[in-house]
């Protein structure tokens, strides 16, 4: 009598982890905590971050519009690090689990991977749009920011990849953390884009600079 185990189905990957996710449970308390102390130590980190920039970034002379579309591609390859890191994620847990033939039925020992790639994709594609977008509007000496969207988003994927893995529970800062700076860049980007920052200050107006 073979005593071989049956290929895990899709649908019974599901089932383990809904049973598991359910056992798991996050308290509405510990969470309602973890969002705000993750918001308090975002807030912090960006108002010391814009206090001090001064002494911790310090951007090339950028004249351009082109200047500053160039200097914020120089600084994709490091939005790229948690992607790879989440790519490679996937891979070893195809290869030490039951599921490195993707059509074994095994996918559900690589479903938590799965879906912190996913994630890590959506946010990336998100936060390389809008400091694009942003480098666009914004004047040449806020180009400091750019790179303070690059450090907080790659700390905070990072983070959400070691929090997930460990449990579900411990993603909260990481995920704050990156779709934080992100939000922040996007509507940055969308009162330059309404005319509605510019009451406040003026801007490198896109119509006016030499490409």
């Amino acid at each position: 009598m073979s005593s071989a185990k049956a290929p895990m189905t899709r649908m019974q990957g599901r089932k383990m982890a809904s049973n598991r996710s359910q056992s798991d449970e996050i308290p509405m308390k510990f969470a309602m905590i973890n969002v705000a102390v993750s918001l308090l130590i975002f807030v912090v980190m960006t108002f010391t971050f814009l206090k001090f920039h001064k002494s911790i970034v310090h951007p090339p002379r950028m004249i351009s519009i082109t200047d500053r579309l160039v200097y914020t591609l120089q600084m994709q390859p490091f939005t790229m690090i948690p992607m790879y890191l989440c790519v490679l994620n996937v891979i070893m847990n195809r290869i030490q689990t039951g599921a490195i033939n993707p059509l074994s039925g095994h996918d559900g020992y690589i479903e938590k991977s799965v879906r912190i790639l996913t994630n890590t994709f959506e946010q990336t594609f998100m936060n390389v749009i809008c400091q694009l977008s942003l480098a666009v509007y914004i004047h040449s000496e806020y180009m400091y920011f750019i790179p303070y969207i690059v450090f907080c988003f790659v700390a905070g994927r990072i983070l959400f990849l070691i929090g997930y893995t460990i449990h579900p529970k411990y993603r909260t800062f990481g995920f704050l953390l990156s779709h934080g700076i992100t939000t922040l860049a996007f509507f940055l980007t969308l009162g330059y884009a309404t005319g509605f920052t510019r009451m406040f200050h003026s801007s490198t107006s896109p119509g006016k600079t030499e490409l």
